[in-house]
């Protein structure tokens, strides 16, 4: 089963797929706007409250056929499979019993998943509701799946990977789809439809999916990893400051060659990539991805300054001649325009301390917004530049 989760993130669109034990249909996670809040369509049962049906029936998911798909919520015979038991699907139909979960429990990947509603989250400690594609049609409905660490892939169950949802900074376990299973390392991720989009877990443990170093490609798969800032402490704005941080070859869970099987990778910190509203702080700073230093996306941490471009762009005047100026030589100089090479505590201090009274930005008009959104403004129109060369929506979006 395909599991979809949404972000305004790292790809344009995509999906998680859920595969294994007896749960063998087509679905998908997604994380879209609340529907009616109580966890089901209006005029049925409601699955989360398990209100609506008679005695010795529950309210579940029926799926009458799958090619063409058809479902509905619909009360069917009880089970008797507790929450987190191992359970059987039965075959689609009218007459189905769907699965022997006892009420308020969905059979997925061969375990019985509480049903939860999304918004509000009505999970308990441990698990996180996450929605199935051709999964309760309300879109506000999904299973309570457990929670993980991307980086360490800490999943209880053995064959299942640990994926991280960009729309909310929460990881959940899923299984890893047979097809998946050995795209590793810059492989095309898995596609629920061909095109530019993936299943978040349409890569193999331990990887997720994340634009393509190189326009018309399909979004790869990368591992997930360690990150640390890693930059020129740069105070005159000239790109010959002295290194803070280290290459990510040093680290337990690192991008070096040995672990990933490819060379010239660093680690980036998801919370540092900009949306078009504003950066995903609500991402662990202790979560990253390891990015191709010789795409045209993600440039070289080791030559990466947060003060060069605010020195550019003060002495272009700041304004659109500021941004002007950034993108020029971020289109002259590709690797020190890097991405997500800093966390954003770091980022943050780095241009607080340039803008202060006696920093180099001292009376300059671009500092009196304030540091963050200074930073934001000019290097994010040369990143979306970036973005658009490579042919990736920006912002990327993920599905879980």
């Amino acid at each position: 089963m395909k599991k979809l989760a949404f972000t305004a993130m790292l790809i344009g669109a995509t999906g998680l797929l859920a595969c294994g034990g007896d749960d063998d249909g087509d679905g998908g996670v997604t994380f879209p706007d609340a529907g009616n809040g109580d966890g089901g369509p209006a005029g049925a049962c409601n699955p989360v409250t398990q209100s609506g049906c008679e005695a010795g029936e529950k309210c579940t998911w029926l799926v009458v056929s799958q090619d063409p798909f058809l479902g509905r919520v619909e009360c069917v015979a009880d089970g008797t499979v507790e929450i987190n038991g191992a359970c059987t699907r039965a075959e689609p139909g009218e007459n189905s019993t769907v699965d022997d979960c006892a009420a308020g429990g969905l059979c997925i990947n061969g375990v019985c998943r509480e049903i939860c509603s999304i918004n509000p989250e009505s999970c308990g400690d441990g698990f996180a509701c996450a929605s199935y594609e051709n999964t309760f049609s309300d879109d506000n409905t999904g299973v309570c799946d457990p929670t993980c660490n991307p980086v360490t892939q800490d999943c209880p169950v053995d064959g299942q990977g640990c994926y991280l949802g960009l729309n909310d900074g929460i990881a959940t376990c899923a299984g890893v789809p047979e097809d998946a299973a050995e795209l590793m390392q810059n492989d095309p991720c898995l596609s629920p439809n061909g095109g530019m989009s993936c299943y978040l877990n349409g890569c193999a443990e331990g990887y997720a999916s994340v634009p393509a170093w190189a326009q018309g490609e399909m979004p790869v798969c990368t591992a997930y990893c360690s990150p640390v800032s890693t930059y020129l402490d740069d105070p005159e704005g000239d790109g010959s400051g002295e290194l803070v941080g280290r290459a990510l070859g040093a680290q337990d869970i690192d991008c070096s060659a040995g672990r990933i099987g490819a060379g010239g990778h660093q680690c980036r910190f998801f919370q540092s990539i900009p949306f078009d509203t504003g950066y995903p702080d609500y991402i662990s700073a202790d979560y990253g991805f390891c990015a191709n230093t010789g795409g045209i996306l993600w440039g070289d941490c080791e030559q990466y300054s947060p003060n060069r471009f605010n020195a550019i762009y003060d002495a272009a005047g700041g304004g659109m001649d500021g941004l002007t100026a950034i993108n020029e030589f971020c289109d002259a100089n590709p690797a020190p325009c890097a991405l997500a090479c800093a966390d954003l505590a770091t980022e943050e201090t780095i241009a607080m301390a340039w803008c202060a009274a006696d920093g180099p930005g001292n009376g300059q008009p671009s500092c009196a917004t304030g540091a963050r959104s200074k930073i934001r403004s000019a290097y994010l129109e040369a990143i979306k530049k970036r973005f658009d060369r490579a042919g990736v929506p920006f912002p990327v979006a993920i599905v879980e």
